[in-house]
């Protein structure tokens, strides 16, 4: 009975829709509304509207379209959203008078190639599909003005997208643009266009990003550094103070002839350099957090750096790493670590005097490293030679202004430089917190600087004999080559990641976290 009942229902719908098309045919209409009909085929009969413009076919059944519809040769418009389109027919290149074509929210996964060959489009609606990529041939539509892209799977966009130069609307909402830097989602649809303007004109891919490497003292995280770089076990390696910055070249697991580097920053680990660590634990980085075996998991302090991750760095990967593994077998609750902390990408297992282990970390860390998110990414090369010129730079610390300058010295737009300054910080080539308006006054050029710094404050006997009380005489005493400026902002850091709190009672006090 409710198939009968299903079918006489289809059939008076496609009764009421070859009534339309012969009251356009009698009429000589240019224009055919078939929406909301539940219509899942189209009556034959519409091969014979040789003179409609537009066909509105919205919120209807079909799965595919006929050929005949591509019969329709002086059609402009035609409306298809809200059916079960899952491609088109070839034939749908015929439709070159086409301007305006609406294929939201159908079942696209791929854009059909044939629409790429619809040269007179001004508008077309790809909205509430399931698109994940766009094909490059999509510059081929010159005369686009409108695109419409909400609600797919795109995480990036082809830098072709960028030459359509008569397009002055792109609906990008909705879409998980991870190809793209934060910073310039952002900003919108034109820093997005911008930025691939960018890259399309001279965009050099850069394989650079940055390793952290952090735990407890003596536990071999230089050692481990020295077997990853296929160097030489030292027996006598010298104890790490402050912080150890050199690179660590590998290769790309996909791309031949592609070498990454990773910027190794080796952490002390005495518990006083403890504190100012986490200056420099940025996003966008590796992170190996490493423990000794033979001492035992809770001595590793793994909780404690992997809080300190967290709160400091909570998009960043994590590899576990447990050294002297030749002397102890490596036991901990790794479960239990991932479910608290799922930024754990795994656990291994080394000894850097034996190499055990290690080639396996390595290609561990060759794999992570080439999904950074700054990994491979396209700088312009105006971006490029700004980085440089501060790279270069021999000063201590500017001002934010006078970084600005610099940068926009170099054809960087104003509205980048913010984000080649982020970049710049994450990879640990400058120490800049720029959205925090307490420490945004100056830009660190030599980020190790700070550290020491900051150490003579907290190894000072003369503080520590006064049980943590840091007066203003003291830290002339201890800053004098410094100005005044930058010894305000040390003690503005100090305070801004708890290592000391300014006495109410006075102000001119400051209590040191030991």
């Amino acid at each position: 009975m409710l198939k009968w009942l299903t079918n006489a229902i289809s059939w008076l719908r496609h009764r009421e829709a070859r009534q339309d098309i012969e009251r356009v045919i009698q009429g000589d209409s240019t224009r055919l509304d078939l929406s909301y009909r539940f219509l899942s085929t189209l009556p034959p009969e519409i091969a014979q509207l040789q003179n409609l413009s537009a066909l509105y076919l919205s919120d209807n059944q079909l799965s595919m379209l006929p050929p005949e519809i591509t019969q329709l040769q002086n059609l402009t418009r035609l409306e298809l959203s809200d059916n079960q389109l899952s491609t088109l027919p070839p034939e749908i290149i015929k439709l070159q008078h086409l301007t305006d074509l609406d294929l939201g929210r159908n079942q696209l996964s791929t854009l059909p190639s044939e629409i790429t060959k619809l040269p007179n489009l001004t508008e077309l609606d790809l909205s509430g599909n399931q698109l994940s990529t766009l094909p490059p041939e999509i510059i081929k539509l010159q005369k686009l003005t409108r695109l419409n892209l909400r609600d797919n799977q795109l995480s990036t966009l082809p830098p072709e997208i960028a030459k359509l130069s008569n397009l002055t609307e792109l609906d990008l909402n909705g879409n998980p643009l991870t190809d793209f830097p934060p910073e310039i989602v952002e900003q919108g649809t034109e820093a997005i266009l911008e930025y691939l303007r960018e890259q399309t004109e001279d965009g050099t891919p850069e394989w650079i990003s940055k390793l952290l490497v952090v735990g407890e003292g003596g536990v071999g995280k230089t050692s481990l550094l020295r077997a990853l770089r296929h160097e030489d076990f030292n027996p006598q390696e010298n104890t790490t103070h402050g912080i150890e910055i050199r690179q660590l070249p590998l290769p790309h697991p996909k791309w031949t002839g592609v070498t990454m580097q990773l910027n190794t920053w080796d952490f002390g680990g005495q518990e006083i350099y403890h504190a100012t660590h986490q200056f420099f634990l940025s996003n966008r980085s590796l992170f190996l957090l490493v423990w000794n075996a033979r001492h035992g998991f809770e001595q590793g302090r793994l909780y404690y750096w992997l809080d300190t991750i967290q709160a400091k760095a909570p998009e960043s990967p994590v590899l576990i790493v447990a050294t002297h593994i030749d002397q102890r077998d490596a036991d901990m609750p790794l479960g239990e670590l991932r479910r608290k902390y799922p930024q754990i990408l795994a656990h291994y297992e080394v000894s850097s005097s034996t190499s055990l282990g290690i080639e396996t970390l390595r290609q561990a860390m060759i794999d992570v490293a080439a999904n950074l998110p700054l990994m491979g990414e396209k700088w312009p090369t105006a971006w490029r030679n700004a980085a440089y010129a501060i790279r270069d730079c021999q000063e201590h610390y500017i001002t934010p202004a006078a970084m600005y300058e610099m940068i926009t010295a170099h054809r960087v737009r104003n509205e980048h430089a913010t984000i080649l300054a982020q970049w710049l910080h994450d990879l640990g080539d400058i120490l800049y917190f720029q959205n925090d308006p307490d420490l945004n006054d100056i830009v660190i050029l030599q980020p190790q600087w700070v550290t020491q710094y900051i150490s003579k404050v907290l190894t000072s006997e003369e503080v520590i004999q006064r049980l943590g009380v840091f007066t203003r005489q003291h830290m002339k005493a201890l800053w004098s080559d410094i100005d005044a400026a930058i010894q305000d902002h040390f003690l503005r850091l100090m305070e801004k990641f708890d290592l000391s709190y300014r006495i109410l009672e006075n102000r001119d006090q400051a209590l040191e976290e030991f």
